[in-house]
C-alpha cells in the first residue's frame, strides 16, 4: 500500500513539473507577429518601437508577396510599435502587451476596410476604437467646412458624443492596454473653483493632477507617441520656471516612476543633459540637483558607470557655484607680484572675469567691458577682478598696457588658492562672473550688456531700508 501511494505522488509530482514547465514555456515563449498584406511590393519590413521622443528599430523581416513575420525567442517590452516598409514609410500602428502571438491581414491602401485581426484583442479593441474615432471626426470636419450655425451647434453635441465616446471606452475596456492608451492621449478635466476668488486653483489643480492620466508608474507609457510631448510641455509651461520648482517637478516625477524602469531611466537622462545645456542662468542648479540626489546616490538606472562618474564629478564642481551661493575665494599675484584677494575687494558689485589675450573673444569683450567699468564704477561702487589664463606673462602685461585696463589684474598662475579652472569650471574664456556685496554670485557665465541688467534687477530687490551703500 505505501510503496503504491509512493508510485502515484511521483506521478502526481511528474505531472505537475509537466505542466509547470509548460506554462512557463508559454510566458516564455517570445513574440510572433505575423503579416499578410495583399499588393505589397516592399522586400524588406520593419517592426520599431516608441520610445521617448525616438522610434528604435527592433526587428527587420524579409517579404515574401506580401508576407512577412516579426518573431523572437523573448518577449519584446509593452507599448505601441510602429511597421514599417523599406524606405521607412509607416505602414500601421500596433499595440504589443502581454500576448504577443498575433497576426494581420489587410490591403494597406484600403487598411481600415480591409483589416482582420487574429489573437490579439488589444490591437481589436484599438482599431475599433481608431475606427470610430475617425468616422466622428470626418463628420466633424464637413460640419466645420459648412461655417453656418446650425453646423456648429452639431460641432458641439458631436464633440460631446466623442467625449462621451472616449469615457465608455475607457470604463468598458478597464484593464487592456487600448484603454490606458486612450486615457493617456487625454487631457485632465480641470473643475471649477468652489471660491470664484481663487484665481490660482485651476492652475494648481491642473499641475497637481497633470500625470493622472498617464500614471507614471506604467512604463509602457514611455513606449507611446505621447510620452515626450506631455514631459517637455510639462517642465516648459505648466511648472514655474524656477529651478527650485523645476527641480521638486522633476522628483516628483522620478519618485513615481520605479528606479528599475526604463521610464525612470529616460526621465532622469533626458532631463539632466536638457539643464545641463541649459542657456538660461541659473539653470544649472538643476542639473546639479539631479547628480548630487540621484547619480552620487546610485539611483541612474542602468546608466553607464563612466557617464555617471562624470556627472557626479562636475554637480561637485558646479555645487559651490551656483546663483546665490557665495564665490569661492581667489588669491593671486598682480603683475608686481603682490597677493591680490577677490574677497579683499570692497565694493557693492564685483566682476569676476577669466581671460586670455590669445582668446580672440577675449579681445573684443576685455575693452568693452573696461568702458563699462569706467563709466559705472563709481555710480554703482563697481570693483573688477581679472584673472588671466595666459601661458604667457610678457602677453598678458602687453595688452593690459595696451588698452590701460585700470582695475584689479591678477596672473592665474600666480596663485596661492587650488587650480582656479577646477574652482570655477573654466573650461572657456571669456567667463564672467557677476558678485554682490557679499561676495555671493548674481551672475555667471553673462556678457557685458547683462551686467547692467543684472545690476538693476538687484537694485529694484533692494527695499528702501536696505544696505546702505558707500556711494552714498
Amino acid at each position: 500500500m505505501c510503496a503504491k501511494l509512493k508510485r502515484m505522488k511521483l506521478k502526481i509530482l511528474a505531472f505537475l513539473i509537466l505542466l509547470f514547465s509548460q506554462g512557463l514555456y508559454a510566458q516564455d515563449k517570445g513574440y510572433d507577429i505575423q503579416f499578410d498584406l495583399k499588393n505589397f511590393q516592399d522586400t524588406v519590413s520593419y517592426l520599431a518601437q516608441y520610445y521617448g521622443d525616438q522610434i528604435v528599430v527592433k526587428d527587420t523581416a524579409r517579404v515574401d508577396q506580401g508576407r512577412f513575420a516579426f518573431r523572437g525567442d523573448s518577449l519584446l517590452p509593452a507599448g505601441m510599435y510602429v511597421v514599417a516598409g523599406q524606405s521607412n514609410n509607416k505602414i500601421m500602428d500596433l499595440l504589443i502587451n502581454r500576448d504577443q502571438q498575433f497576426s494581420f491581414s489587410f490591403t494597406p491602401s484600403r487598411m481600415m476596410k480591409t483589416l482582420t485581426i487574429k489573437d490579439s484583442e488589444e490591437n481589436k479593441l484599438f482599431y475599433d476604437y481608431v475606427e470610430e474615432l475617425s468616422n466622428k471626426r470626418k463628420k466633424l470636419q464637413k460640419l466645420k467646412q459648412s461655417g453656418s450655425e446650425k453646423a456648429k451647434q452639431k460641432m458641439q453635441a458631436l464633440n460631446k458624443q466623442v467625449e462621451q465616446f472616449q469615457e465608455d471606452f475607457i470604463k468598458e475596456n478597464q484593464g487592456t492596454f487600448a484603454a490606458a492608451f486612450v486615457k493617456a492621449s487625454r487631457e485632465i478635466e480641470v473643475p471649477e473653483p468652489e471660491d470664484k476668488t481663487d484665481s490660482a486653483f485651476q492652475y494648481q489643480y491642473y499641475k497637481q493632477h497633470y500625470w493622472n492620466n498617464m500614471p507614471l508608474s506604467d512604463p509602457r507609457m514611455l513606449r507611446t507617441p505621447l510620452f515626450h510631448d506631455r514631459y517637455k510641455k510639462y517642465l516648459d509651461k505648466v511648472v514655474r520656471q524656477h529651478p527650485d520648482s523645476i527641480s521638486a517637478a522633476l522628483d516628483r516625477m522620478l519618485n513615481t516612476a520605479p528606479d528599475s524602469s526604463k521610464l525612470f531611466e529616460y526621465i532622469l537622462w533626458k532631463s539632466t543633459r536638457k539643464y545641463e545645456r541649459s542657456e538660461i542662468m541659473g539653470f544649472d542648479a538643476i542639473f546639479t540637483h539631479l547628480a548630487m540626489n540621484y547619480y552620487k546616490k546610485g539611483r541612474t538606472g542602468d546608466l553607464d558607470d563612466q557617464v555617471v562618474e562624470n556627472i557626479v564629478e562636475k554637480g561637485e564642481k558646479l555645487k559651490n557655484l551656483l546663483i546665490g551661493k557665495k564665490a569661492p575665494e581667489l588669491v593671486m599675484m598682480d603683475s608686481a607680484r603682490n597677493a591680490v584677494s577677490l574677497y579683499e575687494l570692497e565694493a557693492d558689485y564685483t566682476i569676476l572675469i577669466f581671460w586670455d589675450s590669445n582668446c580672440g573673444h577675449c579681445q573684443e569683450v576685455l575693452p568693452k567691458l573696461h568702458k563699462f567699468y569706467q563709466n559705472n564704477r563709481e555710480k554703482w561702487n563697481l570693483a573688477t577682478y581679472a584673472v588671466s589664463t595666459d601661458t604667457s606673462v610678457r602677453e598678458w602685461k602687453n595688452f593690459i598696457n595696451k588698452h590701460n585696463l585700470n582695475w584689479t589684474n591678477v596672473y592665474g598662475y600666480w596663485s596661492y588658492t587650488k587650480n582656479f579652472h577646477d574652482l570655477y569650471n573654466i573650461n572657456t574664456t571669456p567667463m564672467l562672473y557677476l558678485l554682490d556685496d557679499k561676495k555671493k554670485i548674481i551672475g555667471k557665465r553673462i556678457l557685458t550688456k547683462q551686467v547692467k541688467k543684472i545690476i538693476r534687477r538687484q537694485e529694484n530687490q533692494e527695499s528702501g531700508e536696505g544696505r546702505i551703500r558707500k556711494r552714498k
